[in-house]
């Protein structure tokens, strides 16, 4: 079980944060931050049957632009680099991001607001 938030902390910093459970919620390890840029926050996470997790966030780009960012982490809490999977823009019409998956696959869906707009999505695998 892992949780993953968008706080401004006590020092107004932004940041992404995730922490897992390895006892069902019961307790949680110490949060780890994800984030490095300047998230906006619209936070989700995966959990992969090998323990492994998948994180998104929005991140601020340019103007009234933001970035739908993800980040891996490996079932011992290392951390791959984080990466673009589009543009969108940062206001709210833009949604919230959401997984969904099973055992070894996510699937991450964003809308595209405007024209010609839509719903975007992105199919992830472990070992890729």
């Amino acid at each position: 079980m892992a949780v993953a938030w968008f706080t401004r902390g006590g020092d107004g910093k932004p940041r992404v944060l995730v922490a897992r459970s390895r006892d069902s919620g019961r307790t949680f390890g110490a949060p780890i931050e994800i984030s490095a840029g300047d998230p906006l926050g619209r936070v989700d996470v995966h959990v992969f049957g090998d323990g492994s997790l998948l994180v998104t966030w929005l991140e601020a780009a340019s103007g009234r632009e933001a970035l739908v960012r993800a980040r891996r982490l490996t079932a011992e809490g290392a951390t791959a680099e984080d990466f673009t999977l589009d543009r969108v823009s940062a206001r709210r019409r833009s949604g919230f991001p959401r997984l969904d998956g099973d055992e070894a696959t996510a699937l991450l869906s964003w809308t595209r607001p405007g024209k010609p707009g839509g719903v975007a999505s992105a199919f992830f695998r472990l070992g890729r």
